[in-house]
């Protein structure tokens, strides 16, 4: 997947290309003597502290380090709440950002080679997480308006095809047992929620927000399959509801998976796999995207090994990182013509 390099340009210095072969808890151990377990409480190794207080948590799928009696700031960065980024920063006292990922490349990636980086990653276990009573999700929806029709007719998306979709705009969300206890939110712009899982798991997208979506749906919830023929010659599998449905506007089979990261398991995907010849898998052309397209094949194949899958990515530019992008920036006869260079 990764060939071993021995210099430090920018491409091998980012937060991507540093955590496709090593986990945050990796970092974290640069730092700490264990790797780190959420909510057990620790000491820290920041200032004098013989009083375990600290502890770990996931929040957007960043672990973090929380220290609330620590008010000191180092490089401008707060020491009560930091990622294994800045704890490595902070712990080794380098200068900026840059030095840090060059000295976790050279002290945590360089030291072995590739295969045995990423038989590791894949052998680490993860963060333990605790179990905790899963939240519930409830949304008041709102009537159409004409801001809607505005917002999904650039990706040339219909309110009807909504509708049938059932995805429904929503004026306020009530999360129930979270971990910051029950959550009011009113939406005053817009906001949507998709509904059409066979679980009774929802997903929530806020286009406008730095936090796009809310969710309880798990990675088994796949999109669009409620209204996917039984069997053919292509299926295309996408990583979001707007690539799925300016796809499916194409004339193609589509699913949509809830991220490039989460796959269906076998029971959920071993017949439909089998009913089609091809499968497509048509990711972001970023590097998260592109690295998902290879994990995801390899998973797939995994599953049944005589799958023919074909990966696919829009050509990158400006703006444009998916289908959904490439139509609303180039247009429907452009992305016609580039599904026909896919074969699709």
């Amino acid at each position: 997947m990764y060939e071993r390099v021995d210099d430090t340009s920018e491409v091998y210095l980012s937060i991507d290309y540093i955590l496709s072969l090593v986990t945050q808890e990796d970092i974290f151990l640069m730092v700490f003597n264990s790797l780190p377990e959420e909510y057990e409480y620790v000491t820290s190794p920041l200032r004098p502290d013989n009083s375990p207080g600290c502890w770990f948590a996931w929040y957007n799928d960043k672990l973090r380090f929380n220290d609330f009696a620590n008010w000191g700031v180092y490089n401008r960065i707060s020491l009560k709440n930091i990622d294994c980024f800045d704890c490595v920063q902070v712990f080794f006292k380098l200068k900026n950002f840059k030095d840090t990922l060059k000295f976790i490349k050279t002290n945590l990636i360089d030291q072995y080679t590739t295969s045995e980086l990423l038989e590791r990653k894949n052998k680490v276990t993860t963060v333990k997480k605790t179990n905790k009573k899963k939240f519930s999700l409830f949304a008041l929806p709102r009537e159409w308006q004409v801001r809607d029709e505005y917002y999904w007719n650039l990706y040339g998306i219909t309110i009807n095809q909504l509708k049938k979709d059932r995805v429904f705009p929503v004026s306020r969300l009530i999360l129930k047992n979270t971990r910051k206890g029950n959550i009011n939110l009113t939406i005053n712009d817009i906001g949507y929620i998709y509904t059409d899982f066979t679980s009774n798991n929802r997903k929530v997208y806020l286009p406008t927000r730095e936090k796009k979506f809310i969710s309880t749906c798990t990675e088994d919830d796949i999109g669009g399959i409620n209204n996917l023929v039984p069997f053919g010659r292509k299926l295309v599998i996408t990583k979001s509801y707007k690539d799925y449905r300016v796809l499916k506007n194409q004339g193609l089979n589509v699913l949509w998976f809830q991220n490039e990261g989460q796959v269906p398991s076998y029971d959920k995907l071993k017949y439909i796999l089998n009913s089609f010849r091809s499968i497509y898998l048509f990711f972001d052309n970023d590097f998260a995207g592109l690295l998902a397209l290879t994990t995801v094949k390899e998973k797939l194949l995994s599953y049944s090994n005589t799958l023919n899958i074909i990966c696919l990515s829009v050509p990158k530019s400006k703006y444009v990182s998916d289908p959904a992008d490439y139509y609303k920036h180039k247009g429907k006869a452009a992305l016609t013509q580039l599904l026909k260079t896919y074969n699709l």
